[in-house]
């Protein structure tokens, strides 16, 4: 602990292109000024969709009643939980040191307490709160949580340090917690219980086109609104791939961009975003999903003018070898619609973002759908051969057996040559 006596030299972070979220920026905020609900505020999205950057630009939305600390989990060395809550001092510590806070005057660790959580709780926190001023609130955000939970389910953290994170929340109310989840681990919402409640969370959804629209332009780009447009089609508003229009388009160092030079660019960009589509098609759909995606992608490929709907899915699925139901087919549309892969009403279905329709026309298939289908399909299909040349040769054998039956039969049928006679006279 003696390193806390020492203000470290933070040079602040620059902050990435970023727009958008205002809904999530107010939503923290309110989290934050409202003690009702002393439970950790939860953020889920898929690879690409923002957490991070949420997180990192909380520092630049807030004014300076909020000190945040951003924690990325993924670098964090879990060893025990000395070193866990000594890391969460480190950080604290900077995020005090950027806010201009003279943190020389917290306290070092008492070798006299009884745990190293007490004098954490007792005396380290009491320290901060006082130092920042009761008007001030301190939120942890921490990134990617499911990698504190690996470690509590390999044992390098105790069982109770969720319960411990909570138990600090309710004695401390100039503290909040911001949790960031993969949305491929939503399954493990219920382990974060009881920091986490299930009503204190937030989902990140595409951006709008307006938002789209703003981030381009913190490239500092002036661009013209058909190519705006055809951006925001070709990604969906997806974060991260309207960052790879921002950098490919102010690479071009033109004036003014226009409708071409997206479409230029867009080549390019389908091959930055393959990893990504791939992930989502190997990792976060079900069986049941990919099969609707093929179906989708397949039908707009063979007709992409005509309405979609959920019956024409099930007739197009009943012509190959992974049929399905109508409330399967109801079921896989749903899930999609939650992950925000596809959209519009009941009776007009389209894929989000041509870039990811164009992908699942050129790589979803249906011997893919499942690997372990697919290899028992191949299996089954090698016994077919196998068992249609086991019938071809037993045919040979027969026809042979048969030819072989008809010959003697010929030969016995055949009238013994004539000897010949001579009579003789009495």
């Amino acid at each position: 602990m003696n390193d806390n006596q020492i203000e470290p030299e933070i040079q602040p972070e620059i902050p990435q292109p970023f727009a958008g979220r205002r809904d999530v920026f107010a939503y923290i905020r309110q989290y934050l000024v409202d003690p009702a609900d002393r439970h950790a505020l939860l953020i889920i999205g898929r690879d690409g969709m923002g957490k991070s950057q949420i997180l990192k630009q909380c520092a630049h939305v807030f004014d300076d009643s909020v000190i945040t600390c951003y924690i990325p989990l993924t670098d964090v060395a879990f060893s025990n939980d000395d070193a866990w809550l000594n890391y969460l001092i480190e950080q604290t510590n900077i995020a005090l040191a950027q806010s201009a806070f003279t943190i020389s005057r917290l306290p070092e660790v008492d070798d006299a307490a009884d745990t190293y959580r007490s004098w954490f709780t007792e005396t380290y926190l009491q320290e901060v709160n006082k130092l920042i001023r009761s008007h001030r609130r301190l939120v942890w955000l921490m990134d990617d949580v499911e990698y504190l939970l690996d470690a509590i389910a390999t044992g390098k953290l105790p069982d109770d340090t969720l319960l411990f994170l909570y138990e600090m929340l309710q004695a401390n109310l100039q503290l909040g917690i911001v949790l960031t989840l993969n949305e491929d681990n939503e399954a493990q919402t219920s382990q974060l219980a009881p920091l986490v409640s299930a009503t204190l969370f937030q989902r990140l959804h595409p951006l709008s086109l307006e938002d789209t629209a703003r981030l381009l332009q913190r490239f500092g780009l002036t661009i013209e609104d058909e190519a705006i447009n055809r951006v925001y089609k070709y990604s969906d508003g997806h974060p991260l791939i309207a960052e790879y229009f921002g950098e490919a388009l102010r690479a071009i160092r033109q004036e003014t961009i226009t409708l071409p030079q997206v479409d230029t660019v867009a080549r390019d960009i389908y091959k930055q975003c393959q990893n990504t589509y791939r992930h989502i098609w190997q990792t976060s759909l079900s069986q049941n999903e990919r099969l609707v995606l093929t179906a989708i992608s397949g039908l707009l490929y063979d007709d992409p003018i005509s309405k979609l709907n959920a019956q024409r899915i099930e007739s197009w699925l009943l012509e190959t070898d992974y049929p399905l139901d109508m409330t399967a087919v109801n079921a896989g549309i749903r899930g999609l619609e939650y992950r925000d892969l596809i959209i519009g009403s009941v009776d007009n279905i389209s894929i989000r973002g041509e870039l990811f329709q164009r992908w699942l026309i050129e790589h979803a298939r249906m011997d893919e759908v499942n690997p372990a289908i697919a290899k028992s399909n191949a299996t089954d299909e090698g016994l077919s051969l196998s068992r249609n040349n086991l019938l071809v040769i037993a045919g040979i054998a027969i026809a042979v057996i048969l030819m072989v039956a008809l010959l003697q039969q010929s030969n016995q049928a055949t009238p013994p040559s004539l000897q010949p006679t001579v009579t003789l006279e009495q």
